[in-house]
């Protein structure tokens, strides 16, 4: 049977700190719209025969009528406002949440109120026929209250089809809004982490997404529990709604690596505006992906934990303006989680930003494939900390991977125990053409070797197409108690090939001085494209290459004219002569004087080429030619 509850005679409002409201506002209004500019007529009397001005003013709580306590009808179903004395906001009901009836009403002895929200959704005994014996009789427009949660419910139509919840006995109710939203859990959802929670969650979205706008946007809380979630949750229409304040856990077999557990996404042609979460811990369970953004405006993530993905946590894709991630954490495993050491098993992706318009700060990932992986443009990443260390196996783990990506910012950042790598190449994203334009900044605190020192360098570019040129790269790292030799690496991967490198690359020491670690790894490159060139876009093939092992070659104007290895320095093809002569050797004009190392062994054959040395073992001026004889040219007497 369900309880009695006691109310008082008039209807008691309060202000934002509990205490009853003075000199208060209230509006009343058409349903799901603004009732200070959509108001309705509302009376003082039963019968409807005495109109009540608007805004209804409040003495200590209650609604006044010429200074005394009064009760307000209305005719049909409304929106409520309340505002204080200073007229700031109280509390905002776009479907009138059960403060005022919407038949006559004398707040006296009610039978309309259970225990809590199971008690209500397993009861029988409120019906919608007259005079069955043990039960209670209900109408469309009755309000059903819950003593525990203080959750309201007005009572739908017998013939409604769009009911939010229904009892067990078939009564047809609408969830009302608090002052700030929807619970999930007055929609039935548990929050036990084991029983399915999505079809409850999913209709207190669906439901705040139809009375959200953005005079008052709507919180759908998730009240401090841990929902069972077996099938992707969507905000695809949720404008002006934020699912906040409790976590989500994959259940069930019915996922696949891809699936997300949450979507907010829409068409390209309608964004999604303002949509969100905030403060809500997701635990993919190795069962599924995280959450998928598409196409949203001024959408948020805030203080958003997504662990144990399949694929990636936390996913913008297409078109995403002005997308603000702050203070988020993504991993696919934690310390001491059995395989999480072991590099294989970091398949997923942890912040994975597909589009342009993105801002990033104060976030963290680690123990992922990438913790950061970007393949769209336009992305500031500030004051993070991307984290891939403490593995048994693999080299040069990624902390950062930028995949054909255009314009990242990434600044003041703690690159822990992984490697900065930057690829060139057409993606599937925004980025269009490929590495052409990286125009990247990038800034911070760079990798550290590991526990088993499997850094072997900072930062690698990495060219997939044929004829990369990466141009507008900003590269300013600190490095952080390496072995020698860590710094930039330039590498091709397949067809690849660098035409251009146009960046600014410094690496310091903790010191502040420049570092010693500061190792730039180039492509050996020929004559015609040297591996190391100078800034002109019209000299390209000028500057140096390696044409075999411990050789250097300078090449100029596409042509090979000197080399340097241990054996000195040799003429090229065109000679060695003074700069702006025709003069194909060693000229006198040349230098005053030429050194030659006073004693050495003979030199090795080159085909083509003749070497002068003085020979060790007699102190002889010599020249040895290259079919291997060696003739005297000055004995040492």
């Amino acid at each position: 049977m369900s309880l009695t509850q006691l109310a008082p005679p008039y209807p008691i409002f309060t202000d934002k700190d509990g205490s009853p409201l003075d000199n208060g506002y209230l509006y009343f209004g058409e349903l799901n719209l603004n009732p200070e500019t959509n108001p309705i007529q509302v009376y003082w009397d039963n019968m409807l025969t005495q109109p009540a001005a608007q805004p209804i003013r409040t003495i200590n709580g209650y609604p006044s009528r010429n200074g005394a306590p009064a009760l307000i009808y209305a005719a049909d179903r409304f929106s409520v406002t309340v505002r204080n004395k200073q007229n700031e906001l109280v509390t905002y009901s776009p479907a009138g949440f059960g403060v005022i009836p919407f038949a006559p009403v004398t707040f006296a002895t009610s039978d309309f109120a259970v225990k809590d929200v199971a008690t209500l959704l397993a009861d029988v005994d409120y019906t919608y026929a007259a005079g069955v014996p043990g039960t209670i009789q209900v109408s469309a427009g009755d309000i059903l209250s819950t003593l525990a949660e203080s959750f309201a419910y007005e009572v739908a139509a017998s013939g409604a089809t769009d009911q939010h919840v229904t009892t067990a006995g078939g009564v047809k109710l609408y969830v009302q809004a608090s002052s700030n939203g929807f619970n999930v859990r007055a929609f039935g959802a548990v929050g036990d982490g084991i029983t399915d929670d999505t079809a409850a969650i999913q209709e207190a979205i669906d439901v705040a997404s139809a009375v959200a706008n953005s005079e008052f946007p709507v919180v759908v809380s998730l009240s401090d529990g841990n929902y069972g979630i077996s099938s992707a949750l969507n905000m695809n229409d949720a404008d002006f709604v934020s699912l906040e304040a409790g976590g989500l856990v994959a259940i069930g077999s019915g996922w696949s690596a891809t699936d997300p557990i949450l979507t907010m996404t829409t068409p390209v042609s309608d964004d999604l505006k303002s949509c969100g979460l905030r403060h809500v811990y997701i635990d993919c369970k190795h069962l599924c992906a995280g959450v998928l953004l598409k196409n949203t405006f001024q959408g948020f993530l805030d203080r958003v934990h997504v662990t144990h993905a399949k694929t990636y946590h936390i996913k913008a894709e297409q078109k995403n303006g002005d997308l603000h991630i702050s203070s988020c954490i993504v991993n696919q495993w934690f310390w001491g989680e059995s395989g999480f050491d072991t590099i294989a098993n970091r398949t997923a992706y942890g912040f994975w930003i597909d589009c342009a318009d993105v801002i990033m700060v104060s976030c963290t990932g680690f123990y992922c494939l990438e913790p950061l992986r970007g393949t769209g443009g336009n992305t500031q990443v500030s004051a993070c900390h991307f984290y891939n260390g403490a593995t048994v196996d693999g080299t040069d783990n990624m902390a950062i991977h930028l995949y054909g990506a255009r314009g990242y910012v990434i600044a003041d950042c703690y690159i822990d125990n992984g490697i900065v790598k930057i690829t060139g190449g057409s993606t599937t994203g925004v980025s269009g053409t490929g590495g052409d334009e990286f125009n990247h900044t990038i800034t911070g605190i760079a990798p550290g070797p590991g526990a088993a020192g499997n850094i072997t360098t900072s930062v690698e570019l990495v060219a997939v197409d044929a004829n990369e040129a990466a141009e507008g790269l900003r590269v300013d790292l600190l490095l952080r108690g390496l072995a020698a030799g860590l710094g930039l690496r330039q590498s091709t991967s397949g067809s690849g090939s660098w035409t251009n490198l146009k960046a600014r690359i410094s690496f310091i020491d903790r010191d502040g001085a420049a570092s010693a670690y500061g190792k730039t790894i180039v492509p050996d490159g020929t004559a015609a494209a040297p591996g190391l060139v100078f800034s002109s876009e019209a000299d390209t093939n000028t500057g140096l290459y390696r044409t075999a092992a411990d050789q250097i070659g300078f090449a100029c104007n596409g042509a090979g004219v000197a080399f340097v290895s241990p054996n000195g320095l040799e003429a090229g093809s065109a000679g060695v002569g003074v700069i702006g002569s025709s003069t194909n050797q060693f000229a006198a004009t040349f230098s005053t004087i030429l050194r030659i190392v006073d004693g050495t062994g003979a030199p090795s054959v080159i085909a083509g080429y003749a070497a002068i040395y003085v020979d060790a073992a007699d102190g002889d001026l010599k020249i040895r030619f290259s079919d291997g004889t060696v003739k005297t040219i000055v004995t040492d007497t």
